[in-house]
């Protein structure tokens, strides 16, 4: 019998890819990724916290979960109002640069993220106080619109791009979007 371990650790050998400088993410590769984790961080709520909590709770502890749902429905619908006004293009004031322009856009776009997950929060806080789902499920259905709404798919960025073309801005949002902005 040897003393060899069972598993032998592997040996990683970094080999440079190429010789140019360290990969930069784009910025709208950057708000792909915040979107994908917030969009992640919903559905582990969903697929998780929410069947064990609602496992756990006994019948005879529920509210009658109507005034609550109603409450995160018309909460939920406010916010994706108010999240519709963020999207506004006319609200793209600083478009005097490149960095002004990507700073506006990212700015925006993480307010309307916070706006369209807060109807989940709100339908989750409503869920503990229930002992039902109900509630959870309409503010995730919100929150499902507004992610769908504020996406940054190429498709939105050019809808985008358009109407800040319109209103006079020099530059192209998308390929703003894509390509790093010097540092220097």
């Amino acid at each position: 019998m040897t003393d060899e371990p069972l598993f032998k650790p592997a040996v990683c050998e970094c080999v440079a890819v190429s010789p140019g400088p360290p990969h930069v993410p784009t910025p709208l590769s950057t708000l792909r990724m915040l979107f994908f984790a917030f969009s992640l961080g919903i559905a582990l709520i969903s697929f998780v916290a929410v069947p064990i909590l609602a496992a756990g709770s006994d019948s005879a502890d529920k509210i009658d979960p109507a005034v609550p749902t109603a409450v995160v429905f018309v909460i939920g619908l406010a916010l994706h109002l108010v999240g519709q006004g963020f999207s506004r293009p006319d609200r793209f004031s600083a478009c005097g640069s490149r960095a002004q322009l990507v700073a506006m856009f990212r700015t925006q776009f993480m307010l309307r993220i916070a706006l369209a997950e807060a109807s989940a929060l709100c339908g989750f806080v409503a869920f503990i106080v229930t002992a039902n789902v109900i509630p959870y499920a309409v503010g995730v259905a919100w929150t499902i619109l507004g992610f769908i709404r504020i996406a940054p798919t190429r498709r939105h960025l050019e809808r985008l791009q358009d109407d800040l073309a319109l209103q006079g801005c020099p530059y192209q949002l998308l390929d703003t979007l894509e390509n790093p902005i010097p540092t220097t």
